[in-house]
């Protein structure tokens, strides 16, 4: 196998590919990093990394392309419009039970 590009998307967030492993010819992995800003360390201010690793056969993932990167981004706006319809309709269902006195 061959890496195709520095960075995959995987689980809808993009990763950087640090290392193909190839233990044997017919297994193949992908170790992955992405920095944590959202767990920075109080201390000395240290940016987390996140590091996982995927199964190449078993896994699904997408190479980093200008063409996926558009519809990741498309996929994530619809996403997110599906969270604030969800958000409402929660919203509308606690406000039903709920005692606004």
């Amino acid at each position: 196998m061959k890496i195709k590009t520095k960075y995959v998307w995987y689980d809808g967030e993009k990763w950087k590919v640090e290392k193909l492993f190839s233990p044997t010819k017919f297994d193949n992995f992908l170790l992955l990093s992405m920095e944590d800003s959202t767990h920075i360390h109080e201390d000395d201010k240290t940016i987390p990394v996140r590091m996982q690793l995927i199964d190449v056969e078993n896994e699904t993932f997408y190479w980093d392309t200008l063409e996926t990167r558009k519809i990741m981004k498309q996929f994530n706006s619809l996403e997110e419009e599906h969270r604030k319809q969800i958000d409402k309709l929660q919203t509308a269902l606690v406000d039903g039970w709920v005692d606004k006195d």
